[in-house]
């Protein structure tokens, strides 16, 4: 029988890493850790059109990405808290391209090198007006053309894709065409 402090430690191994990233308001860093998103005031939806109170929740939210301070040994460990766009937080995959790079949420990738085969790491629900219904990561292909599989684990696992930007710093990838607060 394996002692309960031993399961403990093994599930807590095993568990997922979860962590964002999102663009620093003060000075446009990425900044990788924890999302906190905040709302400042409690709205009453008491709004004349449903846009007036979208633009008041807009106004009264903050983003925070949370992470971890430097400390010395056996000294206090403080932690950090900064200020990003909303519209640039992404979640880490779980998963890394074939060169060993994290996969978030808005980046951009490639598939075999190929610069014209490119696509956007989106979450959500894909797929809904087909039989193949898919909830969670996925790869939204940027040319139509081609008749590629969206779906992330398979890219992954067989090391055919390769994060080369995301849509924040590398609109230009997209060739102008993508929009990004669409993503």
């Amino acid at each position: 029988m394996v002692p309960a402090v031993l399961r403990l430690v093994c599930e807590v191994q095993s568990m997922r890493e979860i962590k964002f990233r999102g663009k620093d308001s003060d000075n446009g860093q990425w900044r990788y850790g924890f999302y906190l998103r905040h709302s400042k005031v409690t709205l009453c939806p008491i709004y004349e059109n449903e846009e007036e109170f979208d633009k008041a929740v807009a106004e009264n939210t903050e983003h925070y990405i949370v992470f971890d301070g430097f400390s010395d040994w056996n000294l206090p460990r403080g932690f950090y808290r900064a200020d990003v766009s909303g519209k640039t937080v992404g979640q880490y995959t779980g998963m890394c391209d074939s060169e060993g790079t994290e996969i978030y949420e808005g980046d951009i990738v490639c598939y075999n090198d190929e610069p014209k085969v490119i696509a956007i790491v989106k979450f959500g629900n894909h797929g809904e007006d087909r039989t193949c219904y898919h909830t969670g990561f996925y790869i939204d292909w940027i040319e139509k053309d081609y008749f590629l599989r969206n779906d992330i684990r398979y890219w992954i696992h067989g090391g055919k894709i390769k994060v080369i930007g995301n849509i924040y710093d590398n609109h230009d990838l997209l060739g102008g065409d993508a929009n990004v607060s669409d993503t």
